[in-house]
């Protein structure tokens, strides 16, 4: 009995350490992005970047100058978070009317082992068309995370985190910011997970006037 309980409580401990470090890690990047929109953010979040599309083709942010960009970091297997978002973008774009066309909602995936260009135009297939899905490989998916000061992790309940066949169950711990850059590419603004379709639609309007 005393080893079962001995055994909980490492386990519980355990848990408990891992909580707080993932708590942590997301509250750094917040602070991050608190600091950059009262600083110099342009200069702090976002950057150049070429990734692959869902069409297979290069594409980066030289192909959306002119456009403003609403760009969210997610991956097509997340359960509530990404659809929801993606979902709530695709409203805000209908809110917006003509205006639409000088917006591009893009959608970058921190599951790139999983999500090839396939997988990203068949997930996108259900919502506004003019949504850019972006993939490329761990390394560059981690130089644009790092840019847009977000945070992502994998985990899964037999600790194994690498995408195969036998392993298709694992998740992916992210922020879920919506990040507003201007027709010039630069930041003007983050946008939390509760936003709504009327707030993005209005500060878009907002930034075309």
């Amino acid at each position: 009995m005393r080893r079962f309980l001995l055994l909980l409580t490492v386990i519980l401990l355990g848990f408990t350490i891992w909580s707080l470090w993932m708590t942590s890690e997301k509250t750094d990047q917040k602070k991050q992005i608190d600091q950059a929109e009262g600083t110099a953010a342009e200069t702090l979040v976002g950057g150049d970047f070429i990734l692959t599309d869902q069409n297979g083709q290069k594409a980066g942010t030289a192909d959306f100058r002119g456009r403003i960009m609403l760009v969210f970091f997610g991956y097509t297997r997340c359960p509530d978070e990404c659809p929801a978002t993606v979902g709530m973008l695709t409203r805000a774009m209908e809110l917006l009317g003509d205006k639409a066309n000088q917006v591009v909602p893009v959608f970058i995936s921190v599951d790139p082992e999983h999500d090839t260009p396939v997988v990203l135009k068949d997930f996108l297939s259900n919502f506004d068309k003019r949504f850019v899905g972006l993939t490329g490989t761990s390394e560059q998916i981690k130089q644009v995370a790092e840019k847009y000061k977000v945070y992502y992790a994998k985990s899964s309940p037999n600790g194994q985190v690498t995408f195969d066949a036998k392993n298709p169950d694992y998740s992916v711990d992210h922020s879920a910011f919506i990040y507003m850059m201007g027709k010039d590419g630069k930041f003007i603004r983050v946008f939390p997970y509760e936003a709504t379709d009327q707030e993005i639609a209005r500060a878009v309007q907002h930034a075309l006037e």
